[in-house]
């Protein structure tokens, strides 16, 4: 008599294998995936750590330029003036040393320069040849004029003022004033004032 065998699916037993296998998977490999997100736990405190210090280092490097005691001593010099059509900066300057000291001062201006001026004796007229008395070389800062016999008191300012031209300039600009009758008088100003003024001399 013949033996007959029948095997039971999963089916037919009602056992969902392979839910029980995907379990048992899921299981073997926990200690996996315990790893990986510890690693990635791991690589966000280091990417923090780093962050911090490179911070660290910068302040480190900001306290190093403030261990000078000098560096403390910073101040600046603020002008001010009551006159609003004067600036503070156009009649004095000022700076402050890393030795000052704080504080407030008041500068009182009574007199501010004014350029030179020279004027030249009384001439009774503009346009009479000055003659041979006055023929020669002037120097004016440095720069050589040549006065001709035949030069009127007008024509002498002009070559005054045209010398006070071009790269080497004199920097003394001429007039003539009128004072009277016959009284006509060559004026010399300087351009710039204070103690610049001007040099006149006798180059013949």
């Amino acid at each position: 008599m013949a033996l007959s065998t029948q095997l039971v699916s999963g089916l037919a037993s009602g056992l969902d294998w392979r839910s029980i296998i995907d379990d048992l998977m899921k299981i073997e490999h926990r200690p996996v995936d315990l790893v990986e997100d510890q690693k990635s736990d791991y690589e966000k405190k280091l990417s923090e750590w780093q962050s911090f210090n490179s911070k660290l280092l910068a302040l480190k490097s900001a306290v190093g330029e403030l261990k000078d005691p000098e560096d403390f001593n910073l101040y600046s010099a603020d002008m001010s003036t009551d006159n609003s059509n004067v600036s503070a900066s156009s009649l004095l300057s000022a700076t402050a040393s890393s030795s000052a000291s704080p504080g407030t001062y008041t500068i009182q201006i009574s007199s501010v320069a004014t350029a030179q001026k020279l004027s030249s004796t009384s001439f009774d007229s503009l346009d009479d040849a000055l003659g041979s008395s006055y023929e020669g070389d002037i120097l004016i800062n440095g720069v050589a004029i040549h006065i001709a016999s035949t030069d009127t008191l007008a024509s002498v300012r002009d070559k005054i003022n045209a010398a006070n031209a071009g790269s080497n300039p004199t920097g003394v600009t001429a007039s003539i004033i009128s004072y009277g009758t016959n009284d006509y008088r060559l004026i010399l100003t300087s351009d710039s004032t204070g103690s610049d003024g001007m040099g006149l001399q006798n180059a013949s």
